[in-house]
């Protein structure tokens, strides 16, 4: 079921005409207006309830009684409205009473002009409830001059210094600000306010009386069905926009894919809430079917005339018949007839004719692109069937695959999968020969992966394991690497094809799947980079390397012994956030850094100490927390939210919980994450959540493609990367140090490799010690600093100037959003920096693969 919080467009009218109602007679009452109103048609606290129920809430209801809602007249409106407008009083209609009656006139001359091209002035249904809503609007729209005058006032440079009631109502509504979600009322002076004052009276529009009441619960049928395609079809633009962004390199795969799949969820949400509100449609192409053909008579077209035999609606209704997810259902349809149990529908590629992507759609001949579109399906439906049939279950499934695969079994074909169908088209149109990127970038996400796993096995071998990390948590990363090698570098659905038809009859394409499927491409990519941020936070916190030399770094930076740049460093802080790895605040001294640092290890900062005379430190095994060091924490709410959707095929339906914790963390983000680029429109949501608690499905698709938009660069920070450099910086501090280490520690100052990441301690602890030993000489001065210290910084410095920013060129590689990192190159290195950074993340027979793609993948070593 879709979440309260969210609302479609007939749900939106439906409220707009029930306050605007309210808002008309409690000021014409306020007005003077005698009128009885008939008996109230429901109790919105009613209904049948025990007496149990009854006996509970029976306190609660004497307090805050639900309010009765009387139904009123359209033919009544008029009245009202004179009332208000003659009574003399000074009653001022507030401008969000003008924008939620013109919103209201809005959708139904939508709905009408779709029906028709034109509409005619005895129309009884659509026209004659926007014929009173206008007339009542000019009728008011002397005692609104205040308000649209402010309005004119705020208006830009740009806008008309002389605007109509409709302009300026249009743009106040389209806002959709928190004056268009407050409670409206009125007070003694008949000013609207936005206390929530409990009211004992609601009205409601009877658009019925006086007219047939069956032709009404018709027409009220076809509305509220227009309203949810209409919903479903700005849905279906607003993904095209998306990929289109995506194909001119402005977002990236993973976010368009998680948007788009979230469409799908919502559209899937919706259609079974409507539908399940009308049962006696048994299928949803009946009310599809209904509203097409109710369209076709108003435009003077016969909907079951066929121009050609093979047509499979009336051709000159084309956009009706697309509007309306007809076609869809046809070809869906057709599939279901070709299934037989236990067999897979095969066919040599071009039987049914060729795709030409570059060929230009919107040239084409709507029988034209009927048939470029079944080429489309039939090319892909087989790998549906063999998922199925084989019971192959892949680590991340989108909607579309999903609800064909659930159509192979059942023949069932819900009005989501037919949305989802056509997602799966428009997205083919939009990308055309473009279409096969989506699994380039999966194919080279899966290959860096598993070079960077490589690695990370490859250096662990000459470590020892420290015990916050058992040997046996390597298994979980061998998982990631198996299950890239099973889904990514090899194609098994190619392989049952292959044996399923003879080879010489069917010419078969390795990875058409992924090619043809960019959308489950980017499902894919998520999981395996969240899969890998995860166990890279992990694995790096079990060790400790990056938290305690970002202690050394910042010690080094406050004391100015070194001028010190770590771009890899700098990046991962502005990730998990001062607070999490400073315990708030960065440290300002060297004191003040160790005793932090020491927290942050989980020991008190006395226990690492001298001993007496020799000067060895208590055993490290014995004072290192055995829960490990505090270290980072994601704190992506985003990650958080679709974790268990794409990489642990948990729930489908869109969490209520997840999702407004998801806008709570839009709502209180860091003003510094996103002061690169001013978000008019997410300001104003931002607004619009912390006032009502309300959003459109849209307004929640386009936050959510924001924040997955600002997740690129912390899913794809390589982790393991900054770990081997880390230790690797470790091992020459080490060597560097080691006569002082050996002088203050013992010879024994750490037992093995493992405890590396102990020397930024030492060395914090030996500055602290060298300055209390400066003050109780009487050394005052500021310049006053630890040799080691010194001695460190140099050796960070050298090693930075060569390996500080590896991470920022991955992401700089890697990421679509590179305005996001602070590029310090300039524009004609751009292209040998991909280049070199894909030479040190790649395999090198991989790499030649991808200067030739598409091709045979060689195989790894």
């Amino acid at each position: 079921m879709l979440p309260k919080f969210l609302y479609g467009s007939y749900k939106r009218y439906k409220s707009d005409t029930d306050r605007f109602t309210t808002w008309l007679v409690k000021a014409a009452q306020t007005c003077g207006y005698q009128k009885e109103f008939s008996q109230p048609t429901t109790n919105l606290g009613g209904g049948k309830k025990s007496k149990k129920k009854n006996k509970k809430k029976k306190e609660n209801n004497e307090d805050n009684p639900s309010p009765i809602k009387y139904r009123i007249s359209l033919a009544e409106f008029t009245s009202l409205a004179k009332q208000i407008a003659t009574s003399g009083k000074a009653v001022q209609v507030p401008l969000a009473i003008i924008g939620i009656a013109q919103r209201a006139i809005g959708a139904r001359k939508r709905c009408a002009n779709w029906f028709s091209k034109h509409v005619t002035n005895n129309d009884e249904g659509h026209q004659y409830f926007i014929t009173v809503f206008e007339e009542v609007l000019e009728i008011l729209s002397p005692l609104s001059n205040k308000e649209l005058d402010k309005l004119r006032a705020d208006s830009s440079p740009k806008v008309d210094n002389n605007p109509t009631l409709e302009e300026l109502a249009n743009k106040f509504s389209l806002l959709e600000t928190e004056e268009l979600e407050t409670d409206v009322d009125m007070t003694s002076n008949s000013q609207m306010t936005s206390k929530k004052e409990p009211q004992t009276q609601t009205f409601e529009v009877d658009e019925g009386e006086g007219n047939n009441e069956k032709e009404i619960d018709i027409l009220s049928i076809l509305f509220e069905v227009y309203c949810l395609f209409e919903d479903m079809h700005n849905i279906r633009e607003f993904i095209q926009q998306i990929w289109a962004d995506y194909k001119s390199g402005n977002t990236d795969l993973m976010s368009a894919s998680i948007t788009t799949n979230t469409a799908c969820d919502l559209v899937r949400q919706i259609t079974e809430e409507c539908l399940a509100s009308y049962p006696q449609y048994t299928e949803w192409i009946d009310l599809s079917q209904s509203l097409f053909a109710t369209a076709c008579y108003l435009r003077g077209e016969d909907p079951s005339y066929r121009e050609r035999a093979d047509d499979i609606y009336n051709i000159a209704a084309a956009d009706v018949a697309e509007w309306s997810y007809v076609p869809m259902y046809q070809f869906l349809e057709a599939l279901c007839r070709v299934l037989e149990p236990g067999c897979i529908p095969l066919y040599k590629p071009g039987h049914f004719g060729r795709y030409d992507p570059l060929q230009d759609r919107s040239k084409m001949s709507p029988a034209k692109k009927l048939e470029e579109d079944k080429i489309i399906l039939l090319e892909i439906f087989p790998e549906f069937a063999i998922l199925e049939q084989f019971d192959m279950n892949m680590p991340s499934q989108d909607e579309f695959t999903r609800g064909m695969r659930r159509m192979v079994k059942t023949r069932e074909i819900p009005l989501w999968l037919a949305f989802a169908t056509q997602v799966h088209l428009d997205i083919h149109h939009v990308l055309r020969e473009n279409v096969s990127k989506g699994f380039q970038e999966l194919r080279l996400a899966g290959l860096r992966t598993r070079k960077i796993l490589d690695d990370h096995f490859q250096l662990s071998r000459s470590l020892p394991y420290p015990g916050t990390w058992p040997k046996r948590n390597d298994r979980g990363l061998e998982q990631i690497k198996e299950m890239i090698d099973f889904w990514i570098t090899r194609d098994n659905l190619y392989e049952v094809k292959k044996h399923a038809a003879p080879v010489q009859s069917m010419d078969h394409q390795e990875f058409s799947f992924y090619e043809r499927h960019p959308l489950v491409c980017g499902l894919l990519m998520f999981n395996v980079n969240l899969k890998m941020q995860e166990a890279g936070i992990t694995f790096v916190n079990a060790w400790g390397t990056v938290v305690y030399l970002i202690y050394l770094l910042n010690a080094v930076q406050q004391t100015g012994v070194v001028t010190l740049n770590w771009p890899d460093m700098e990046k991962l802080i502005q990730f998990h956030g001062e607070e999490r790895i400073f315990f708030g605040a960065k440290p300002k001294t060297v004191e003040d850094s160790y005793k932090k640092a020491c927290l942050t290890m989980g020991v008190a900062p006395g226990a690492i100490s001298f001993r007496g005379g020799t000067k060895r430190p208590d055993s490290l095994n014995h004072i290192i927390s055995k829960s490990g060091p505090r270290g980072l924490k994601d704190t992506s709410i985003v990650s958080e939210v679709f974790k268990s959707r794409y990489c642990n095929n948990g729930s489908i339906d869109i969490s209520v919980y997840n999702i407004e914790k998801l806008l709570n963390e839009l709502t209180n983000a860091d003003a510094t994450t996103k002061a690169h680029r001013p978000r008019t429109g997410e300001l104003l949501l931002q607004r619009q959540w912390e006032k009502s608690h309300k959003m459109s499905s849209l307004q929640l698709l386009a936050a959510l493609r924001e924040r997955l938009e600002d997740e690129e660069n912390r899913l794809i920070f390589n982790y393991f990367g900054l770990h081997r450099r880390c230790i690797e910086l470790l091992r020459s501090l080490r060597t560097e140090l080691h006569d002082k280490l050996v002088q203050y520690n013992g010879p024994q100052y750490i037992e093995n490799e493992s405890q590396l990441p102990c020397i930024p301690l030492y060395v914090l602890l030996a500055a602290m010690n060298s300055g209390k030993a400066a003050l109780q000489m009487g050394i005052k001065s500021v310049m006053t600093h630890s040799l080691m210290l010194t001695r460190s910084g140099n050796l960070m410095k050298e090693f930075l100037e060569k390996k500080g920013d590896v991470g920022c060129k991955e992401l700089r590689a890697f990421c679509k959003r590179k305005e996001e990192l602070e590029v310090q190159q300039q524009k004609e290195e751009d292209s040998p920096l991909y280049m070199f950074t894909l030479e040190e993340l790649v395999d090198p027979t991989v790499m030649a693969y991808l200067t030739t793609f598409p091709g045979p993948l060689p195989k790894i070593r």
